[in-house]
């Protein structure tokens, strides 16, 4: 990270550099997602200091992209279920103890679990000041979704939402719903409601340059995929949200194809996709590579995305494809919805449709082995989808509503 002297503006109250918290309950959020907000903050004057449990790792196997930073590292252990109140209670304390001590100015809480506690740890501390945002990376309420998440996740984040001064959300849907909740008032004017085009993208990294030949070729050897081979490739925790499940079984309906398929990611559901695929007998073009830092390289590698989550929120890995020039197959929801448009950056498919997942890879494939014509507009409409959510867009709207606080 490239270090930034800056200014640093005083904190009336107790003469120090002021200060912002950052909130998750699961470590890696922060250097996978939020590394640029931390960039804007730091640059506006603030110590960033960052709470979560960082023996809870989402994305990496260590933390070690938290080095050179300049963040503060708070260990607060959360549990990852929101339903281990025992586990979570202490974390609370400690959350409130780190509140207590610090002095901070504003507190930016994400992921369900660090919200939650983040917003109620806080609490008092607003009476002195203190700010809270909040970003929704999707309710768990939403259109289609079971009772039970409305039952739940909906009287939650009321509740919470006296105790919040700003909320973003990340897809129209979300913002809409967001509207309607109560958010706390400070002097009698309510808190605000921003839309977000996610976190952003460094549009730049994502980009083909001459180098990009020899890397996928570099690539592919690595993973024993042929040049000839259409590649399509999923990022994404493994798990049944993520539903990897529906691309293999679909890659067993086209076996006459010459198809790869990249899985890229950890979690429960590797053991079983393996399974999956040794039975569909396409164990040697399913190929699960597990957590990676190179992603922008694998796409480069890669010829189309499959996205076939059953909810997201956004999906902002199908625009790094786009951004990469891959067309991309995603299954109809909220979070797709904001930049999918079907037959003109890709297809969209329903969930768990094996059939119309297999078909649109087919489409794809036959357009790049005997349309390239069509294939090549597909990847110039993409990239013009993924300029909207770049990393400058995003950032003037976060700096906006980091100077507002």
């Amino acid at each position: 990270m490239r270090v930034v002297f800056i200014q640093v503006e005083k904190n009336e109250r107790n003469n120090e550099m002021k200060k912002a918290l950052i909130v998750t309950h699961v470590s890696g959020f922060v250097p996978q997602f939020e590394l640029n907000n931390v960039r804007i903050l730091q640059e506006l004057g603030y110590e960033v200091h960052y709470a979560s449990n960082f023996h809870n790792i989402s994305y990496g196997t260590d933390n070690h992209r938290l080095e050179g930073t300049g963040i503060v590292c708070h260990q607060v252990d959360f549990a990852r279920s929101p339903f281990d109140f025992k586990t979570n209670s202490r974390a609370y304390r400690q959350l409130k103890q780190v509140m207590k001590e610090q002095h901070f100015k504003l507190v930016h809480c994400h992921t369900p679990v660090g919200a939650v506690y983040a917003r109620l740890a806080a609490r008092k501390h607003r009476k002195k000041g203190i700010r809270v945002i909040y970003t929704a990376h999707g309710f768990h309420f939403y259109k289609g979704a079971p009772l039970k998440f409305w039952l739940v996740s909906y009287p939650m984040e009321w509740l919470l939402a006296h105790m919040t001064d700003v909320l973003i959300t990340i897809n129209e849907e979300d913002l809409q719903n967001a509207k309607k909740l109560p958010l706390a008032k400070r002097n009698g004017v309510a808190g605000r409601v921003y839309k977000i085009d996610s976190v952003g993208i460094d549009l730049k990294k994502y980009q083909k340059d001459e180098l990009y030949i020899s890397s996928r070729m570099k690539l592919r050897q690595e993973f024993g995929i042929p040049e000839n081979a259409f590649v399509v490739v999923s990022v994404g925790e493994l798990n049944w949200n993520k539903n990897h499940a529906v691309v293999v079984e679909a890659l067993g309906k086209l076996k006459e194809l010459k198809l790869h398929y990249i899985i890229c990611g950890e979690g429960i559901e590797k053991v079983p996709l393996a399974e999956r695929a040794e039975r569909l007998g396409i164990e040697a073009r399913v190929h699960l590579l597990g957590f990676r830092e190179d992603i922008p390289d694998i796409l480069k590698a890669s010829d189309a995305m499959v996205f076939p989550s059953l909810r997201e929120g956004l999906g902002l890995v199908a625009v790094e494809a786009m951004a990469s020039g891959l067309p991309v197959i995603a299954s109809d929801n909220r979070g797709t919805r904001e930049y999918m448009q079907d037959g003109v950056n890709g297809y969209v498919v329903w969930k768990n449709d094996v059939d119309g997942t297999a078909e649109s890879i087919k489409k794809l494939y036959h357009m790049w082995t005997k349309d390239k014509a069509s294939y090549h507009q597909m990847q110039q409409n993409c990239l013009k989808t993924a300029e909207r959510f770049s990393s400058e867009n995003v950032s003037r709207t976060m700096r906006q509503i980091y100077e507002e606080q």
